[in-house]
């Protein structure tokens, strides 16, 4: 009882925001139901096994989302690696087993270890499949996440497969609105691919669809942050195809849609700054005006610079990676 009371007020931390005294909270109670597993065990008894997994698994995801991953890798692994006979007979618990190896795979993610996460996000569909009755929101985002590792793998194929299935998936389950955000979020992972594949035509047809969902699940906000991002997406794919002009004039739109939404000074409008000095030193090579373009892209990037140097951004990180990478052009 005491265990199960400190995880419930650990709950209570956990939705005001207080990861820090939730992650305690449930620590403590795990104690609790490991000390009791063991006498279970001394006595030949198998009780406590289920509200134990419950307690690690919710720990688990404290510790990941202060970024302990450390931590939380040793919970989920504890889990992950109890015998599905022992919760035979619970199919909420065996759920834990299963959602324990894809949080292990999300952890290998964070890690940047792909293959790692690959080999756990599999073992998670295994284990929902098998289950007999599986989550239809659990399975599909772990399809979503083996195809997603698959893509950092550059195994473009298996990735498809993964996004195709889990669009399957979705139209399967009970259709609504945050139904077509995921089929939307699945077709602008599909034109990724497509355009890594210089398959522009599909691409940017899958990013049309998808814009069409999210402006209308926004109710035709084009300020949304998720609108603009994906607006942004298609403005680099006119790149890719040489619409440079196009492209450029989304950007503008996009930028002061960005500016009216925010501060000022948020890593998404330096990402804006940082593609569109790329783009003009790209127009100067086709164009009369090189001069004029080299000092528009100078003053994007010095427009960029100024919000990652207040953000303090490592050096390694992609924006200032692709910073430098333009400083050294102009």
């Amino acid at each position: 009882h005491t265990g199960r009371i400190l995880a419930s007020l650990g709950h209570v931390f956990e939705m005001t925001g207080d990861f820090e005294n939730a992650t305690l909270l449930f620590d403590e109670a795990t104690d609790i139901q490991d000390d009791l597993m063991d006498i279970d065990e001394a006595e030949g008894k198998r009780k406590g096994t289920a509200p134990a997994l419950a307690m690690k698994y919710d720990t688990g995801l404290l510790y990941a989302k202060l970024d302990h991953l450390h931590d939380a890798e040793s919970f989920f692994k504890d889990v992950a690696a109890t015998s599905m006979d022992d919760i035979q007979d619970n199919p909420r618990y065996q759920s834990f087993v299963a959602n324990a190896n894809n949080a292990l795979g999300n952890v290998m993610y964070k890690k940047c270890d792909y293959r790692e996460a690959i080999a756990y996000y599999e073992t998670s569909i295994a284990l929902q499949k098998k289950g007999g009755n599986k989550n239809y929101f659990d399975y599909i985002g772990t399809l979503t996440n083996l195809g997603t590792a698959y893509f950092h793998c550059k195994e473009f194929s298996k990735a498809k497969l993964q996004f195709q299935e889990a669009i399957s998936e979705c139209r399967k389950a009970n259709s609504n609105e945050n139904n077509g955000l995921t089929i939307a979020s699945l077709w602008i992972k599909m034109g990724n691919i497509y355009t890594m594949q210089k398959e522009y035509d599909m691409a940017e047809k899958l990013f049309n669809d998808a814009l069409k969902i999210k402006q209308q699940h926004f109710k035709n906000n084009s300020s949304h942050a998720e609108v603009l991002l994906l607006r942004h997406s298609l403005a680099l794919l006119k790149i890719k195809r040489g619409l440079y002009d196009e492209a450029m004039n989304l950007f503008e739109d996009i930028l002061a849609k960005r500016k009216e939404s925010s501060d000022g000074d948020d890593l998404g409008i330096a990402k804006i700054y940082l593609d569109m000095c790329s783009l003009c030193l790209k127009q100067q090579r086709g164009n009369n005006s090189k001069i004029a373009n080299k000092e528009k892209a100078r003053d994007l990037c010095n427009s960029a610079e100024d919000i990652l140097v207040w953000s303090v951004l490592p050096s390694n990180h992609p924006y200032m990676l692709q910073l430098s990478k333009l400083q050294a052009k102009l």
